[in-house]
């Protein structure tokens, strides 16, 4: 895997993600909301920021990186840049890249848009990193192994959901997430940024949760590149074979 290959790929699908009227509209709703939380509901900072800022990184990086990369599968785009020489491995640690770039980007806009401190919007990324890593790493997995759109919105869906309720959970349930995906960011954004004194657990179990999923979704995105080679490498012997028939007959 050549890291020049990997950054080349990952400043393309940035401006892929960019230009593709879904995502800058999904972008240009979050941020809408972000203000509209703000300055019109009022609602208490402490939920909005969290919310909105997983709703950001589950809708962009989820739906939105698994629907993209089923698009240019079912283009070809993936092909083409085998045939250029990039290995799979390359391509999807570069869209990966790319999806945590553009999900903490989007995500930090919303945090600041709610918080209006440019350093604590910043905390706030930072800790968001443990929803965004593992997020990322299973749709760009996902995304590999589709090739058309309507699956790829059924599998990111999910993805959604899950982002979507651990950061809603501790205000409507008095539950924490901590123990779940994507849950330990809502509770260290609480406990560090907004001051909860009285974590349910320990930060830093919470932390090595966090760490635990986001290893686990990077051996999903590397099961999914060895399995993706190795199917690849049979149909490449399938096509071979008739020609070698052809030609010793």
């Amino acid at each position: 895997m050549k890291i020049r290959a990997v950054f080349a790929i990952a400043f393309h699908e940035i401006r892929t993600l960019a230009a593709n009227p879904s995502m800058a509209a999904t972008a240009f709703v979050l941020i809408f909301f972000a203000l509209l939380f703000t300055d019109f509901f009022h609602f208490f900072e402490w939920f909005s920021a969290p919310f909105l800022c997983q709703l950001a990184v589950c809708s962009i990086g989820g739906i939105g990186t698994v629907c993209v990369l089923a698009e240019e599968r079912e283009r070809g785009a993936e092909r083409t840049m085998l045939l250029a020489g990039a290995s799979r491995a390359s391509i999807a640690f570069g869209k990966t890249l790319a999806c945590i770039v553009v999900s903490e980007f989007v995500a930090l806009v919303c945090a600041f848009g709610v918080l209006r401190d440019f350093a604590i919007a910043c905390e706030t990324a930072l800790f968001l990193l443990f929803t965004t890593l593992p997020v990322a790493f299973v749709s760009v997995a996902l995304g590999m192994r589709l090739n058309d759109q309507p699956r790829a919105s059924s599998w990111g869906t999910p993805i959604l959901f899950i982002g979507v309720i651990t950061a809603a959970m501790k205000t409507i349930l008095d539950i924490s997430p901590w123990a779940l995906p994507t849950g330990a960011a809502p509770e260290l954004i609480d406990r560090f940024v907004f001051g909860n004194m009285a974590p349910t657990v320990s930060p830093t179990i919470t932390c090595v949760v966090g760490i635990v999923y986001c290893l686990l979704a990077l051996g999903v995105l590397i099961q999914s590149v060895r399995k993706s080679d190795s199917n690849g490498s049979t149909l490449s012997n399938k096509q071979l074979n008739p020609s070698s028939k052809s030609t010793s007959s």
